[in-house]
């Protein structure tokens, strides 16, 4: 079932789907899965899909829109997660998957203002 255009409740995805260009991307939080292009930035894509980042400056300063990117490739089947602001950070080339996911910070909480 799509929710916009593109973007679909996860399944996982079969090679005849994927494009050779794009990189699949699973946003864990809301259970959604796309494809982006490479260099595409990592909120516009979220926004396409229905799926809500937090944001405040848009360019990198304050740090609310931190999220967790896992990084999947043939050579690392389970990656750790790097930690990225999502308004400056774009969907990167040459992995086979990538998984997105909230920050859960249990001393700050979610928005990193209050618990």
């Amino acid at each position: 079932m799509s929710s916009a255009a593109g973007c679909f409740r996860y399944t996982a995805p079969s090679a005849s789907v994927l494009s050779a260009q794009a990189v699949p991307v699973y946003f864990r939080s809301q259970d959604v899965y796309t494809e982006a292009a490479p260099g595409t930035n990592i909120v516009q894509v979220a926004h396409e899909c229905g799926v809500t980042i937090a944001t405040g400056c848009s360019s990198g300063s304050c740090g609310i829109c931190e999220v967790e990117v896992y990084k999947y490739d043939e050579h690392n089947a389970n990656p750790s997660p790097a930690l990225v602001r999502a308004c400056i950070a774009a969907i990167p080339r040459g992995y086979t998957r990538l998984e997105i996911d909230e920050v859960s910070d249990p001393i700050w909480g979610g928005d990193g203002w209050d618990t």
